[in-house]
């Protein structure tokens, strides 16, 4: 096993001197795709974005629904409600793409924050819509 790990080492250590003597002779610079382990599946991609996009909105509404604009700041309990309606779905889409679409499963240490703050933030935007906040 560690003359794998040498083994593996080796290669490594070569490819790297390889890459900088083509750097260092003007070739073009070197791009390697990422291994298999590290590229987002269209899954992923694709909830990551529905999640930045739910992010971005509710973190508005949240900033809309602080200020003293009129007539905004008389509907800042539904701007709240729907901001933490939104941010439970970008809960939702982190738990999409750490399960890759629920083909993976990463375990109750990695998902207990996703599943928890996702219900919480449901919770809370119905305790803002119905005035127990």
């Amino acid at each position: 096993m560690q003359e794998n790990k040498e083994h593996h080492r080796t290669g490594i250590t070569e490819a790297i001197a390889e890459d900088a003597i083509h750097i260092m002779e003007g070739d073009e610079v070197i791009v390697h795709d990422p291994p298999e382990s590290h590229r987002l599946s269209k899954t992923q991609h694709t909830f990551l974005t529905v999640r930045n996009i739910f992010v971005v909105i509710a973190g508005g509404l949240f900033i809309l629904s602080m200020l003293h604009i009129e007539p905004i700041y008389h509907y800042w309990n539904i701007l709240k409600f729907v901001a933490y309606i939104l941010g439970a779905g970008a809960y939702g889409a982190e738990v999409i793409v750490l399960t890759d679409g629920w083909r993976k499963n990463p375990g109750l240490k990695e998902m207990l924050m996703p599943y928890m703050f996702g219900v919480l933030y449901v919770m809370l935007g119905f305790s803002y819509l119905l005035g127990h906040h």
